[in-house]
């Protein structure tokens, strides 16, 4: 059975961009690729640029999302694929996690998905990504 979630970025403004990751939505999974994609980034997109106005910086939802889905193709998780909303277009999600892009200050969270159970409503839950390991690496080796 696969644990289907959703992605969302959420830059500045306000702006949000949505994927959907058909497969490991448990904060074990996609909610610790959220995080070892933010380390990444930080990492590897240092500002080289003065006033602090680089060309591809993580605060722009957009561009974010778009090297989000090459670097998580390229870690090996391959069944992501960009979407127009959450619960309204996938009826199947047990997470929903958003990446806030603040440049320095970028942050996951992350929340279980509701559900009815004989006649019971199970309301949203907050839920926080599992801890990365020693290094960003290791997290993902097993997509890689």
């Amino acid at each position: 059975m696969s644990t289907r979630c959703v992605v969302t970025i959420v830059d500045r403004c306000g702006d949000k961009y949505h994927a959907y990751l058909h497969h490991d939505g448990y904060p074990e999974g996609v909610g610790t690729l959220c995080s070892a994609f933010i380390e990444w980034f930080k990492r590897e997109h240092k500002n080289p640029y003065p006033n602090d106005i680089p060309p591809n910086t993580l605060g722009e939802a957009g561009k974010t999302m778009a090297v989000f889905l090459g670097k998580i193709w390229e870690w090996g998780y391959h069944s992501a694929y960009m979407t127009k909303g959450k619960r309204e277009y996938h009826g199947d999600l047990e997470y929903e996690w958003e990446i806030y892009c603040d440049g320095e200050d970028s942050k996951v969270r992350g929340t279980t998905v509701g559900y009815k159970l004989e006649g019971k409503t199970v309301p949203d839950k907050s839920v926080i990504p599992a801890p990365i390991k020693d290094s960003v690496f290791e997290t993902i080796q097993k997509y890689a």
